[in-house]
């Protein structure tokens, strides 16, 4: 694995999994096989079917037979599924639940009982987590624990205390602490989460256990037990697995499938559960489902790698699906051939599916249909095991929670520094080595994201794999416990506002849930839950982690300072002096820097004047008008807005604004969304170009009130740029706009509700939005200088003085850098928004696909990928201020100087290329090795207009 900084880990890794899951049965969900049709996902999450197809079961919009394994849709998202008789159910990463095939007792749970030829999705629930499909009937379980069934229920087998068949999912009593369910032909059986073992269904052959053959239409608890991992329902007996390894198994053993002798037939059932074998109990199962008659389980050797397992089989083998090379049934448990480097297996009616742990796939038995894969359909049977197809891409690991956790914890990451890893190569694939599987992203950049058998991130810098201290298998454990917490107290915490939500802090990683009633539930990072009751958190004293305390080895990504060294400190001073009242850097007066990482000490850096005229020297707590960055607190409270239903992104301002139809008569309100204004894409051209009279008019008079009619008139005095949606080009003008939504939204000035939604919140009590009618800067703040009144001179005057009508909400906020600090670090991590418009806002708009460079546009926060920073900057007049997030290694850095750079343009027209790309060379350590070349400082040789502020 790359440098060997993961020698050590895998050594651990290797000795704490071993003896882990020996004795941990393995739900299938990879491969699975139906009774005359076969199914399977492979490592990129693609889906892939074959075999019988007489009810569309196989999903590929047709009724003909597949002698190969062929994939089914482009999708690369699924997750798990689950092969009935003649249907097919199938969870995809994103909770969503679909199905496909016969549908005569309403088993697709779609509300009819009409066959579907590909994959439907089954209501709008994002929430589950497991689906096992029968002969009739489906059953699942959503992730708060709550049972679902559907479909046939002659026998009970739906547990709903009924005989009725159900067409869509209807949930089974109340608990909220089921782990694991299994559908067989005429029953069904399930695990709780404190190991007790639950039945009901047909019980004709005595497969529910319970020590007759009386049905039940309800779940019944049967055994003393609580130690059950799993279990599987066939079509007339059940196997069972408990923690320490061992294989249950009662009901009917007419072909052996009790794994007893034959005597114990019909005419003596086993109708209570009795242990298989306890020759291998030590060694321990990893149990697959006999779904008819046949038994098959991969044991684990001693010595053996992890995922490496021996074969066993009994039962029913007049087809081969034993694939011992006979046709003799089996009333013992057998090993089948001397290889043990099996890693997955599934049973269907006559015939066999199993994952080698190279990632190949094998099949046996009858061969009727095409269901072995093996591009024959001939009715003869396979007794010994043939390779279906040529891939080498099939689950080995299957655990469709591990990798569900595995995957989100790697788009997490990888959206978070996108602009370092590059365009994605592919999905995300698992794969195995003797150590165990791991979960890998590759971009096509030569960088990587790996979720590791150890719980941990790395990422690779394209030559060697670092870790990033982040557990991804926590998403799992905390989730479950924030659950569990909450289903126990439903009724005081109230509805769910969203799922749980992951943060950092400086303990490290939490995990929260947020309720509607104002409640919340935390998983915190000393391994407690906490509740939040509105005004306070409290401790419940409940362990979610119990190895929150302990030492954790794995090195940081790239050794990088929590603050900065004293020589980086230096080095940044210097710039920051040396930029500062020199001719050969624009005669810049003054300027403010602030670098902070995560919740430690800000860094401050300052040189100059805040005060020309009287060589005041500033200060980092003076004021700055920081222009173009008040778009993103601009388009914060809009999104806040839309997660409070107030609006919607797709709602147009013919909607919000009518009265502009009379006004803007050049342009189609109907067609220009919210969303449109927010990314710059509707086509609105900007009023504050130079030639403009809003423009001029500012410049003679900065005292003046302009009222929004004067605007649009401006702008309508433009033809539209491009038709909306089409292009995009940066404007002014679309977050006037936003201004003016967000009064029509609320009722309130926008001045106000940035106050109370941001400022106040965030604790910046230095910054301010001020009114219409107030030019002025109040407290100690940095007086403003420019050229613009005689370009050709070099004299800087004092343009301090400026009403907000002007800027309004496309620039008019007044801030410091230790609260633009604050607001960074917010805008960057979502701190406001849920995680849904989180994400919205940093969706980006490729604009080298327009022309406009290497940046990327989200809603109000931009990335420069030549830098690996994002957030925004702004140039006012007298001001140009920028807020960066520098992306690999996690600094917040806020900047300002006094004077407004983009007026002449000597060398620099704004505090990036000024200061901060220079800045980034300093923070990035010696030790890492970024695939960021920096780039040579570019200096316009023309003048930049002055179109954004």
């Amino acid at each position: 694995m790359g440098t060997g900084k993961l020698s050590k880990a895998v050594v651990a890794i290797v000795i704490l999994l071993m003896s882990v899951f020996c004795y941990s049965p393995i739900s299938s969900a990879d491969i699975s096989a139906g009774c005359l049709h076969s199914t399977g996902i492979q490592n990129d999450g693609t889906l892939w079917a074959w075999g019988w197809n007489a009810s569309g079961q196989l999903g590929d919009g047709t009724t003909n037979p597949i002698g190969v394994p062929e994939q089914i849709g482009k999708s690369t998202s699924w997750l798990s599924v689950s092969a009935g008789c003649g249907h097919t159910m199938g969870i995809r990463y994103d909770g969503t639940l679909w199905a496909w095939g016969g549908n005569s007792s309403g088993q697709l749970g779609d509300g009819t009982v009409i066959d579907r030829l590909t994959p439907i999705q089954i209501g709008t629930s994002t929430n589950w987590v497991k689906v096992s499909a029968g002969s009739l009937h489906t059953v699942g379980i959503q992730n708060d624990g709550t049972l679902w069934a559907w479909g046939g229920n002659s026998s009970g087998q739906l547990g709903d205390g009924t005989t009725t068949h159900k067409y869509s999912p209807v949930q089974i009593g109340t608990s909220t602490n089921w782990a694991k369910v299994s559908a067989g032909s005429l029953h069904t059986a399930g695990v709780q989460n404190d190991g007790t073992l639950w039945v009901w269904g047909g019980n004709s052959f005595g497969q529910l256990g319970i020590g007759t053959y009386t049905n039940s239409n309800l779940p019944v608890q049967i055994t003393a037990y609580t130690n059950w991992s799993s279990v599987l329902a066939g079509v007339s007996s059940t196997l069972g697995i408990q923690n320490d390894g061992t294989l249950w198994a009662w009901g009917d053993n007419l072909f052996g499938q009790l794994a007893k002798d034959q005597s114990v037939a019909k005419t003596n059932l086993v109708t209570s559960a009795s242990q298989i074998s306890s020759t291998y109990a030590s060694t321990g199962f990893v149990g697959q489902q006999p779904f008819q008659q046949t038994g098959m389980a991969l044991l684990a050797q001693a010595g053996q790698p992890l995922y490496s397992y021996a074969l066993y089989g009994w039962g029913r083998n007049k087809e081969g699906q034993i694939g011992d090379n006979t046709t003799s049934n089996g009333y013992s448990l057998k090993q089948i051939g001397t290889a043990t480097n099996w890693s997955n297996i599934a049973g269907g009616l006559y015939h066999t599916l199993g994952v080698k742990n190279d990632g190949t796939l094998w099949a046996w038995g009858t061969d009727s249909s095409g269901q072995l894969g093996d591009n024959t359909t001939t009715g003869n049977s396979q007794n010994l095991p043939v390779q279906a197809g040529t891939s080498a891409k099939w689950m080995v690991n299957n655990d469709p929670e591990a990798r569900k956790a595995a995957n989100a914890m790697i788009n997490e990451l990888y959206n978070k520094y996108i602009s370092y890893f590059g365009a994605k190569s592919g999905s995300v694939t698992t794969l195995a080595t003797a150590a165990g599987t791991y979960y890998v992203q590759t971009c096509t950049n030569g960088t990587g994201l790996l979720a590791w058998t150890d719980g941990y991130m790395y990422y690779s810098n394209g030559s060697g794999w670092n870790c990033f201290g982040i557990s991804w298998k926590d998403i799992v454990t905390a989730s479950a416990k924030i659950n569990e917490v909450y289903s126990q107290y439903i009724s005081y915490f109230g509805t769910k506002f969203e799922g749980v939500t992951r943060g950092t802090a400086s303990g490290g990683a939490y995990y929260f849930q947020w309720f509607t009633n104002g409640t919340a539930l935390v998983a915190w990072p000393d391994g407690y839950i906490y509740y939040w009751n509105g005004s306070s958190w409290n401790n419940m004293w409940i362990v979610w982690n119990p190895n929150a305390n302990a030492v954790f080895t794995c090195p940081a990504p790239s050794a990088v300072a929590d603050t900065l060294t004293s020589s980086q400190a230096a080095q940044i001073q210097a710039m920051i002096t040396g930029r500062t009242d020199n001719a050969s850097y624009d005669n810049v007066p003054g300027m403010v820097m602030g670098i902070k990482r995560g919740n430690n000490t800000a860094w401050y850096g300052k040189a100059g004047y805040s005060d020309l005229t009287n060589k005041t020297p500033i200060q980092y707590t003076d004021k700055f008008r920081v222009g173009s960055v008040s778009k993103t607190f601009t388009a914060t409270v809009v999104l806040q807005l839309a997660q409070e239903g107030k609006l919607l992104l797709s709602d147009t301002l013919a909607k919000w604004l009518p009265n502009l139809a009379t006004v803007l008569t050049n342009y189609d309100l109907n067609a220009i969304t919210i969303t449109n204004l927010l990314t710059h894409t509707t086509g609105i051209h900007t009023y504050t170009d130079f030639s403009d009279p809003i423009f001029q008019g500012t410049v003679a008079n900065p005292y003046r009130v302009w009222q929004s009619s004067e605007v649009m008139s401006v702008i309508n005095s433009h033809s539209p740029d491009f038709t909306p949606g089409t292009n995009w080009v940066y404007s002014n003008s679309n977050y006037y706009l936003l201004g003016l939504i967000i009064q029509a939204v609320t009722g309130n000035p926008y001045e106000q509700e940035v106050k109370t939604r941001i400022l106040d919140v965030l604790g910046m009590t230095s910054s301010e939005v001020v009114s219409p009618g107030n030019p002025y800067i109040s407290g100690s703040y940095a007086h403003g200088y420019s050229t613009y009144n005689n370009i050709s001179s070099s004299k800087l005057e004092d343009v301090s003085i400026g009403d907000p009508s002007y800027p309004f909400s496309a620039g008019s906020v007044i801030s410091t850098i230790p609260d633009l600090l604050k607001w960074i670090n917010a805008l960057y991590y979502g701190t406001l928004l849920n995680s849904t418009y989180h994400q919205l806002q940093m969706t980006f708009i490729n604009l080298d696909d327009f022309g406009q460079g290497s940046y990327k546009y989200g809603m109000g926060f931009m990335v420069e990928e030549d830098y690996f920073i994002g957030g925004h900057r702004g140039q006012i007049f007298g001001y140009d201020c920028s807020i960066q997030h520098y992306i690999p290694y996690d600094y917040d850095m806020a900047v300002c100087v006094n004077r407004s750079l983009f007026d002449d343009g000597v060398q620099y027209n704004s505090t990036n290329a000024l200061i901060l790309f220079d800045t980034l060379s300093v923070l990035t350590p010696s030790t890492a090795k970024p695939l960021m070349k920096r780039p040579e400082v570019k200096r316009p040789a023309v003048r930049t207009p002055l179109t954004e502020y």
